[in-house]
């Protein structure tokens, strides 16, 4: 493992997103040299979905920023309380509305499969 490359994702989580409502700003890593791309996703549709609850809200975001920043172009972020699907953590396909998260991943597999 690249401990070089670990350290970087770790920094790049640490100062994303918004911890406990204390806003810090988002820190993107790899400017200069120019951050590689990631070429075999670029075209592929990727859907983040993050519950309020979910130790991954303090740095979903920053993945989001970061597979976008390395050149995927077909990235959607859905934020769980904001669609109004509220209460659940990490594990939300095990929780009790977890037919409403399944309707809101189906909808957008069938938006992203129009021809």
């Amino acid at each position: 493992m690249n401990l070089k490359l670990v350290k970087a994702a770790a920094l790049l989580w640490l100062h994303c997103g918004s911890a406990f409502g204390l806003e810090t700003p988002y820190r993107r890593r790899a400017e200069s040299p120019a951050p590689r791309k990631l070429t075999n996703l670029a075209d592929i549709p990727i859907l983040t979905v993050t519950a309020e609850a979910s130790f991954h809200a303090v740095y979903d975001e920053c993945n989001v920023r970061y597979l976008r920043q390395a050149g995927c172009s077909k990235v959607d972020h859905v934020e769980l309380g904001d669609v109004g699907i509220h209460g659940n953590g990490h594990m939300f396909f095990m929780e009790t509305n977890s037919d409403e998260v399944q309707e809101l991943v189906h909808s957008w597999i069938l938006n992203i499969t129009k021809v």
